[in-house]
């Protein structure tokens, strides 16, 4: 009498423990991931193109948050293609050659003071950048993104 009740006591703590990890693995299935863990597993995965996608959203998020050094840790084993365009447009040693070029240039047009404005903005120069927003506005006071600029600063 005492073994069924223990025989029967173990099966239902089994089945209970069962339910449970069965509840668990249901609910965190569910639960949505930020997009650096998802990289991170990505990166470790058996596919080979899931891990380079993995390391390639890696290296975007790395130099989103400004950490060139991490970035360039994963540069070897990407495609040049895939990162040349956003390093060029984003980086700060390439904005600053950008900004070189732009202020040394002579009579400057509307779209060189909008890149001066988008580059100095990426540099965290936010004066700089609303004035040469201005001098955009003085050349082209008709262009509509140019006015959509000049206002949303002036407000």
């Amino acid at each position: 009498m005492k073994n069924k009740f223990i025989k029967k006591t173990i099966k239902l703590i089994v089945f209970l423990s069962l339910i449970t990890l069965i509840a668990v693995n249901y609910n965190f299935s569910f639960i949505k991931k930020d997009i650096y863990t998802i990289a991170k597993s990505d990166l470790f995965s058996q596919n080979n193109g899931q891990s380079y996608f993995g390391r390639l959203n890696l290296w975007y998020l790395f130099v989103q948050n400004g950490d060139w050094n991490s970035a360039l840790a994963l540069e070897p084993k990407l495609d040049k293609v895939d990162i040349n365009d956003y390093k060029i447009t984003h980086q700060p040693q390439e904005l600053q050659k950008n900004l070189d070029f732009l202020s040394k240039k002579n009579n400057k047009i509307a779209d060189d003071w909008v890149e001066i404005s988008r580059v100095q903005s990426m540099l965290g120069n936010i004066e700089e950048s609303k004035n040469a927003i201005k001098k955009a506005y003085q050349i082209d006071p008709i262009r509509d993104d140019i006015s959509k600029l000049f206002y949303s600063i002036n407000k």
